[in-house]
């Protein structure tokens, strides 16, 4: 890749948890049988089980028009581990905080749990369960598409080529929505 280059990255909300990180759901709630889960909030219970975002039909045509450079669906390992899976490792995608709405049932848990921030992004997907990669030049017509079919999009950063070979793979900007 060339230095200085970069590509676009943008975050598909999820529905909740989706299927990632249950044993720490069920330990940060306390849910060690079927019973411990009816006494947790009607909210909560229903957090928990939103179905997953199925991506494909919302993403299917802008895969048929190689409009996605790639993608990475954040599942166990969070963004931390997953993103760093669609792209080779003389990149970096670089996040800024606040450019998506986390849900309430992530600071809920982040609370709760007394989880890390650390935590927090090698488990979940916080709010975002599809990372798309578009090259700049498709970001117009991307976004119209989402906007077309009243799909939320968010921008949430670039990636570009590392500065140093032994840089982390993600990093974020900003500051964090918890303590570290």
């Amino acid at each position: 890749m060339v230095k200085g280059f970069q590509l676009i990255l943008l975050g598909l909300p999820s529905s909740g948890v989706h299927s990632n990180g249950y044993s720490l759901v069920r330990s940060v709630f306390g849910i060690k049988e079927p019973a411990d889960f009816n006494k947790l909030p009607k909210t909560v219970q229903e957090q928990l089980l939103t179905p997953t975002t199925l991506y494909y039909p919302i993403i299917s045509k802008l895969l048929d028009e190689h409009r996605i450079t790639g993608m990475s669906n954040i599942t166990g390992g969070g963004i931390v581990g997953n993103l760093p899976r669609a792209f080779s490792k003389d990149l970096q995608a670089k996040i800024t905080w606040g450019s998506w709405p986390i849900l309430e049932i992530f600071n809920t848990l982040q609370q709760k749990g007394q989880l890390s921030t650390d935590d927090m992004l090698n488990t979940f997907n916080n709010g975002l369960g599809m990372i798309l990669i578009i090259k700049p030049d498709q970001l117009k017509d991307v976004m119209n598409y989402f906007r077309e079919t009243n799909q939320p999009v968010y921008e949430i950063g670039k990636l570009q080529s590392k500065a140093n070979e032994k840089d982390a793979g993600v990093i974020f900007e900003g500051v964090a929505p918890w303590k570290k």
